[in-house]
């Protein structure tokens, strides 16, 4: 399924609700805050930044906007010392909808509304319902499209564009949110992070993007702006943020750290998780590399011998794992050594799994005239299919 376990403090809303919340929230109050329409926000808090494809509003919808004022006002009855306890309040906006009966998809109707075969989307100045058109401005575009995290973070906060205030603004608070309450929700930064992963949908945990665009310069930028009274909260960055952790950021190949213990925590030693010989892993932890048998560019065989050294495992190399003909050349030199040598093949890597066929191969060969060549190509790609 593609989750796992993560261990909560007893605290409201666990580590999952408790986080995820406070990012929807943090995403509905600068959204009011800048101005910006809610097909807007979903297109910049979705895929492009690593979350979901249902991003931020229709999550709601779906969830049910009724079940979301739920989760909030558990966390506005029992946590009146937090120092976000000012934002654990159903919007206004929202509250009008549930008032109504809008309470999203299962009504049929909420933040979003579908009319035949068009999405509309709720118009808080007009209050109406509008024809969707989520655009991303084209310079907002480009920043996210740098794969330099350091880069995109201090391009966001740099830029002057709504859009862009808006990403860093919610990016911002959710990494002071997160860093402020990790000793009190959880035993170490890696659950917080898978937390997020599995419960919210997000490619990274909130610590893992903080530590991909550089620890350090992060969190002067989170203090500056909280000392300039920018953030959501005056409350200041708790201490261990600039304590050993700023080098090197809270995971490292040796554990995660942990904010009640000021020490890195290794992955548990039970039983239960030894048999998982590839677990999910965070930033900085080190793959499973096992013994190299044979490989060419695109593919390697290789094998675990402390695990079963009479089982070979073959992982594609290419680039989101393309199916090109090193690949598939490969693939047949992967069945034929383990026909020869192993008891069983296993097929693996990381995710994704595989994009399909190299399409950069097939329209050059086609550019050229080489069809006798493509249909070799085809025939190699369905006779590996088979083996």
């Amino acid at each position: 399924l593609g989750k796992g376990i993560v261990r909560a403090r007893d605290t409201p809303n666990f580590v999952a609700n408790r986080v995820g919340v406070f990012s929807i929230l943090a995403v509905m109050h600068h959204t009011q805050r800048l101005g910006l329409g809610f097909d807007v926000v979903d297109a910049l808090t979705g895929p492009i930044i690593g979350r979901p494809k249902s991003a931020t509003y229709r999550t709601a919808d779906v969830v049910g906007l009724d079940t979301l004022a739920h989760v909030i006002k558990t966390m506005q009855d029992t946590l009146p010392d937090d120092p976000w306890h000012g934002y654990y309040a159903v919007p206004a906006w929202l509250a009008a909808l549930i008032g109504k009966g809008a309470l999203g998809q299962k009504t049929r109707c909420g933040i979003f509304r579908k009319d035949g075969r068009a999405i509309k989307v709720l118009d808080l100045a007009a209050q109406d319902y509008r024809e969707s058109a989520a655009e991303i401005d084209p310079t907002v575009l480009a920043i996210l499209r740098n794969r330099n995290p350091a880069e995109k973070f201090a391009q966001l906060r740099a830029s002057e564009h709504p859009q862009a205030q808006f990403l860093w603004a919610i990016f911002r608070d959710i990494f002071h949110y997160a860093a402020f309450h990790l000793g009190e929700i959880a035993d170490n930064a890696r659950d917080l992070d898978f937390a997020m992963r599995w419960g919210f949908g997000w490619a990274q945990g909130p610590f893992e993007s903080w530590q991909a665009a550089g620890w350090r310069s992060i969190a002067e930028a989170l203090r500056a702006d909280v000392d300039a009274g920018h953030a959501m909260s005056p409350a200041p960055l708790p201490a261990w943020v600039f304590g050993q952790v700023a080098e090197n950021g809270v995971h490292t190949p040796q554990g995660s750290y942990s904010a009640s213990a000021d020490a890195y925590r290794p992955r548990s030693a039970l039983p239960v998780y030894q048999r998982q010989i590839f677990p999910e892993r965070v930033l900085s932890e080190q793959a499973v590399s096992g013994v190299t048998v044979w490989e060419n560019d695109g593919v390697r065989l290789w094998t675990l011998p402390q695990i079963d050294d009479g089982v070979a495992i073959v992982s594609i190399k290419t680039r989101n794992h393309t199916l090109g003909r090193e690949v598939i050349v490969g693939l047949q030199e992967a069945v034929a050594r383990a026909e020869a040598d192993y008891q069983a093949l296993v097929l693996w890597h990381e995710a994704p799994f595989a994009f399909g066929a190299n399409l950069k191969e097939v329209t050059e060969a086609i550019a050229a005239g080489q069809f006798d060549l493509l249909e070799k190509y085809v025939g190699e790609f369905q006779n590996t299919s088979m083996a």
